[in-house]
């Protein structure tokens, strides 16, 4: 997921650069929504762990 997110923010500054803005914004929205969703995942899996059989 944060492959994802690297992903958009590359598209967003490539397309901030050529003056689509429209694009851009939407592109680093997107990325702000996965950064946040891989954060809450991340933490989540911080505290259930791996649990020991």
């Amino acid at each position: 997921m944060l492959r994802w997110t690297i992903t958009f923010i590359i598209v967003a500054l490539i397309a901030g650069i050529l003056g689509f803005g429209g694009i851009a914004g939407a592109a680093a929205g997107i990325a702000k929504i996965l950064f946040f969703i891989f954060i809450v995942l991340f933490i989540l899996s911080l505290f259930m762990g791996r649990k020991k059989i």
